[in-house]
């Protein structure tokens, strides 16, 4: 094996990545949707609309840290830490933190969509 020289520089190659800024009425017309939502609850079921409503949102979350969580278990554990909890606009729940692979991300999501459409299904 031949020795490289001391005065050789390592170079590494880095990806910038850019922040992608969300413009506020965006961000409103998202609040928009549960709004909508509520008030068509309270029509549709009345006042037992609104706790069905309150209920709702949490479990939701739930559930979807609850599948996430074990989707990252189940493939690898070192994924686990690079997600966390974020409770900012427009984005809330458990999401990813750090880079994260994108055949990672759509595995998780497509797991979310197809037993979150189970759920609804048995619940129907």
């Amino acid at each position: 094996m031949i020795a490289e020289p001391e005065n050789k520089a390592t170079f590494y190659q880095y990806r910038l990545l850019k922040k992608k800024a969300i413009a506020r009425s965006v961000i409103y017309s998202y609040l928009c949707l549960p709004v909508i939502m509520l008030l068509f609850n309270l029509l549709a079921f009345s006042w037992t609309g609104l706790f069905f409503f309150l209920l709702a949102g949490p479990i939701t979350i739930w559930i979807h840290y609850v599948i996430a969580r074990t989707i990252l278990l189940l493939v690898r554990t070192s994924y686990a830490k690079r997600w966390r909890w974020n409770m900012r606009m427009p984005w809330l729940g458990y999401i990813p933190d750090q880079h994260f692979s994108f055949r990672m991300f759509v595995r998780v999501h497509l797991n979310m969509s197809w037993i979150g459409l189970c759920i609804i299904t048995v619940c129907l």
